[in-house]
């Protein structure tokens, strides 16, 4: 024992020296006074009967300060949210009997309140399952009611009532502490393990095995400033339990939707700052001899996550826009999330977005996920971010460069007609977007640079627009051509540009390119489409020489078969042939058995379409040549009703 006085106070020094020597040995090398040995015996004897009486106190005091808790909650003069709700929605009640058959092996129940939405909690449960099945149970069969409530009238995200062992979970975020009740599954698992593990019916909260840890802590606590409601509260032995369970579980390696991060346990919360370094020994130590499989069963559960999230070194993150990233708002499926972070406030992550946070996977995202849950990948936002680079490098005059809201794969971007429109949002312009799917990710920003100008390129050849606004489409292909200082037709082109160019090629609208590619697929679909035009013949052909068509099934009606008529003279003009009563009678014959031929065939049998057939075969050079070609002008029709009769009919669908 050293002695301390102020300086220069020899008289305080020498009194208290003095009465001191009557039961010390003085050494005053050290400046010291050691104990003698009766006088230590003596100590130690007053010493147990003091301790004696201090631990016994302070049992007394726990047993009265947990009872007096578990009656406070039984009183709640709020609605109970340990009873089940009335007038439950059908689709609530069904998802209800549902969980509480999955979860029979865990639950004796489960509620599940009208507010909570049931696709979020159907995402929840596989994370709720896999917790369930590394946390102990009661060792008498014992299992709790679960409950999903709205519990803003107790101001809590939790809680736990031994009346009947309900556990009440609330769904909601707490912008306060960023936790979701969700997140406090294992702390109010723990309540229920207080209540329901010891063998003598004594919480373990209140067993000589926990006394060390409880009291350890309530002195740790005592010695922070806080409230007499606060303390009392924290330091209540239930309460000093669970937090000591969901402490030793996330320091065991469990780390999901159903406990809180990771960090918390580690920060100068004072609900876990009081748990010292020396008071988690004896708490780790209480709970490894009372749950000795509880640590293997997490870290199984820990190695076969790990297993999982090693299958693929690549990594795709998604940003929430709406909301932070929490249990419920991501999805899990068989998919894990590697990680999860939220901001501190939702900020810019560009490509005019701003999003709370955001979570990583293993596996890509289905584009029905990221729609249900409004998330928007990691992809899409740097390809925005691409595109207004472009744009500011290159004066494209686009704006509004961002994310489709109903389908996160698509860029959106917004064509003016000039400079000055793209300024004052004022004048033509037009919306295009880009689809992710399309940019590799070899090569990322040549990818969009390339995909953008094949989409100007496509909108400058187009007649859908005003000339005047397709020069800024192709002011655009120039302003990105020079961007990669080579001729157009070295660019590749996308696979679905390709086809378009082609297929319009083929048909003479549109001029040939000097892209190889393009013209050999151009070229293909003309060979094609010559080979349907000779199955068409041949297979009409066939048809009438089998007689496949009664004349039954041709209309007398005198107005369809002045129609028929009306379109042979108009086969007869567009062939030059030989106007007279019996041509115009076999080609007007033809195309009534056309349209009946369609009509048998669940096809259009308007006079029109009976024409379009017969024009096709008239493309036929042998078919066309067993009609008479017309002689000279003396022989050319030269009749104004006929010529009025094929503008009135000729772009008409009429039926039989």
């Amino acid at each position: 024992m050293k002695v301390y006085v102020k300086d220069n106070d020899d008289q305080s020094k020498e009194n208290i020296t003095k009465e001191l020597s009557k039961l010390l040995i003085s050494n005053s090398d050290q400046d010291q006074m050691v104990i003698p040995k009766s006088s230590l015996q003596s100590f130690l004897a007053n010493n147990d009967a003091i301790y004696f009486t201090t631990k016994y106190l302070k049992k007394t005091y726990n047993l009265t300060l947990q009872n007096q808790y578990d009656l406070n909650q039984a009183k709640s003069s709020h609605a109970k949210y340990f009873q089940t709700k009335k007038n439950i929605d059908k689709s609530t009640l069904a998802e209800m009997n549902k969980l509480s058959t999955e979860l029979s092996a865990y639950f004796k129940k489960v509620e599940i309140d009208n507010d909570v939405d049931l696709n979020d909690l159907k995402k929840f449960i596989p994370e709720l399952k896999d917790t369930l099945s590394v946390l102990p149970h009661s060792l008498d069969d014992t299992k709790p009611v679960l409950r999903f409530r709205k519990l803003k009238n107790h101001k809590v995200l939790g809680m736990f009532t031994p009346i009947n062992n309900t556990l009440a979970i609330d769904f909601r975020y707490n912008r306060d502490t960023k936790e979701t009740g969700l997140q406090s599954f294992v702390h109010e698992y723990g309540h229920f393990l207080d209540y329901n593990y010891n063998k003598n019916g004594l919480p373990l909260s209140l067993s000589n095995a926990f006394s060390s840890s409880l009291q350890s802590s309530q002195s740790e606590l005592e010695n922070n400033q806080l409230t007499k409601k606060e303390l009392t509260y924290l330091e209540t032995p239930s309460e000093v339990f669970a937090r000591a369970f969901e402490t030793y579980a996330s320091h065991k390696g469990l780390n999901n939707s159903t406990i809180k991060n990771k960090e918390i346990y580690n920060s100068k919360d004072v609900r876990f700052v009081t748990f010292t370094p020396e008071i988690r020994k004896k708490m780790f130590s209480y709970f490894d001899a009372q749950f000795p499989d509880m640590q293997s069963k997490i870290q199984q559960l820990y190695e076969q996550t790990k297993t999982n999230q090693a299958t693929t070194t690549q990594k795709y993150r998604y940003y929430s826009k709406y909301r932070p990233i929490n249990p419920g708002t991501y999805p899990t499926h068989d998919n894990k999330p590697l990680k999860i972070k939220n901001f501190d406030d939702r900020k810019n992550i560009g490509g005019n977005v701003k999003a709370w946070g955001y979570v990583e996977y293993p596996a890509k995202l289905s584009l029905e996920d990221q729609q249900n849950y409004d998330l928007m990948s990691d992809k899409s936002i740097q390809i925005a971010k691409e595109l207004a680079t472009i744009n500011a490098q290159k004066h494209l005059n686009l704006t509004d460069i961002t994310i489709n809201p109903s389908n996160p794969n698509l860029i959106e971007y917004t064509v003016w007609k000039d400079l000055k429109s793209a300024q004052k949002s004022i004048g033509p312009s037009a919306i295009f977007s880009i689809d992710s799917n399309r940019i590799k990710e070899n090569n990322f920003k040549k990818n969009i640079s390339v995909e953008l100008l094949n989409q100007q390129i496509a909108l400058s050849k187009t007649k859908s627009y005003d000339p005047d606004f397709i020069k800024s489409f192709k002011n655009n292909v120039l302003k990105l051509t020079n961007k990669f200082n080579q001729p157009l037709y070295e660019i590749s082109l996308s696979k679905a540009e390709m086809h378009r160019q082609a297929y319009l090629i083929s048909r003479g609208r549109m001029k040939p390119t000097l892209d190889s590619k393009t013209m050999k697929l151009a070229k293909t679909f003309e060979k094609r489409r010559e080979s349907e035009k000779s199955n068409t013949f041949e297979i009409i052909l066939s048809a009438r020489n089998n007689a496949n068509i009664n004349n039954d099934e041709f209309t007398n009606d005198k107005i369809e078969n002045q129609l028929n008529r009306v379109f042979a003279k108009k086969i007869i003009k567009e062939n030059k042939l030989a106007s007279n009563k019996e041509t115009l009678h076999r080609i007007a014959h033809n195309i009534a058995w056309n349209r009946a031929y369609n009509k048998v065939n669940h096809l259009d049998s308007s006079a029109q379409a009976g024409y379009a057939i017969e024009k096709k075969l008239f493309n036929n050079k042998e078919y066309k040549s067993n009609f008479s070609p017309k002689e000279n002008k003396q022989n050319q029709i030269k009749n104004v009703s006929h010529n009025q009769d094929i503008n009135l009919f000729q772009n008409q669908d009429l039926n039989m």
